[in-house]
């Protein structure tokens, strides 16, 4: 799992992040199990544990219990979170990961527009 965000006894996030490549063979199945077993670490209710999964394009995960959602959209929560966070570490986390977040859907875009002709003089 690429990053994880908790509070003991009240939630648990894991967020796959996948930039370059693909899920590996059982790579969610395993993750989830994982995170099971964190949560019951922590003390964190079934209904408070989730995962994203983190993609380009809003590709799924094999496993069902993933959120599939795009860097886009996980740039706007990042945003929101830290607006609203209180730690200083927390805002600066959360609003540096949304930039890093915008810059990889920009370059992304900006390829796509060069492998298709588009953008050219």
């Amino acid at each position: 799992m690429d990053i994880e965000i908790a509070a003991r006894g009240s939630f648990l996030i894991h967020i796959e992040n996948k930039i370059l490549s693909d899920e590996g063979s059982d790579q969610t199945d395993r993750e989830w199990r994982d995170e099971a077993r964190r949560a019951k670490e922590l003390g964190v209710p079934c209904g408070a544990i989730h995962a994203l999964f983190l993609t380009l394009n809003k590709g799924g995960a094999q496993n069902p219990n993933f959120h599939c959602i795009t860097w886009s959209q996980m740039a706007r929560v990042f945003d929101a979170f830290a607006a609203e966070a209180k730690p200083p570490d927390v805002k600066l986390f959360c609003t540096h990961y949304a930039r890093a977040l915008r810059i990889l859907v920009l370059n992304e875009s900006q390829m796509k527009e060069r492998e298709n002709g588009e953008g050219t003089v």
